[in-house]
């Protein structure tokens, strides 16, 4: 099974002593299919996925640079001498 030194002491303890296993989950509400299927996603959830890339892509090229003016901005003096040497030191 797992290969575990404890499913062989398992294993033959249940014929040793004749158990057999429950059968689990029986009924008419109990599931057929278990795991996850083949369609996990449908296509609207790939098209809507691909339309907010897109979107988000498009808004990152055409305001990205305001976007991080005004967090740097927005940053305390501390921070803002500590970034621009930052900047110093990888240029």
């Amino acid at each position: 099974m797992d290969g575990l030194p404890g499913t062989n002491t398992a294993q033959s303890t249940m014929k040793a002593e004749k158990i057999i296993p429950l059968k689990k989950m029986t009924g008419p509400l109990a599931p057929t299919h278990f795991g996850y299927g083949s369609g996990r996603f449908g296509a609207e959830h790939v098209l809507f996925t691909a339309i907010a890339s897109a979107l988000f892509t498009a808004l990152l090229l055409l305001y990205g640079a305001q976007i991080a003016g005004a967090l740097q901005d927005s940053l305390p003096i501390g921070a803002r001498s500590a970034l621009i040497t930052f900047r110093e030191k990888i240029r």
